[in-house]
Formats: structure tokens, C-alpha cells, sequence
């Protein structure tokens, strides 16, 4: 009994785990998005 509680929970916590991967991948990417529009936009004022 205590063993299945294990199981889901640790299924669980994988869930999670590999949802926060992604959500952490996406915020590097849109971290990353913004640098670039803000190097293009500063680019776009010097001409």
C-alpha cells in the first residue's frame, strides 16, 4: 500500500519536475528573445 503511494508520488514528482525543465527552457527563450529584439531595436535607432 505505502509502495503505491511511492510510485504515484514519485510519478508525480517527475511530472512536475519535467514541466518546471520546460518552463525554465521557455523563460531562457524568451529571456533570450528580448535580448535580441532590444539589440535590434538599439541597432534600428543608430541608423
Amino acid at each position: 500500500m505505502l509502495f503505491c503511494i511511492f510510485l504515484v508520488l514519485n510519478e508525480q514528482k517527475r511530472k512536475i519536475d519535467s514541466f518546471l525543465m520546460n518552463c525554465g527552457r521557455f523563460c531562457t527563450d524568451f529571456s533570450l528573445i528580448i535580448q535580441i529584439f532590444s539589440f535590434l531595436l538599439s541597432l534600428s535607432k543608430k541608423i
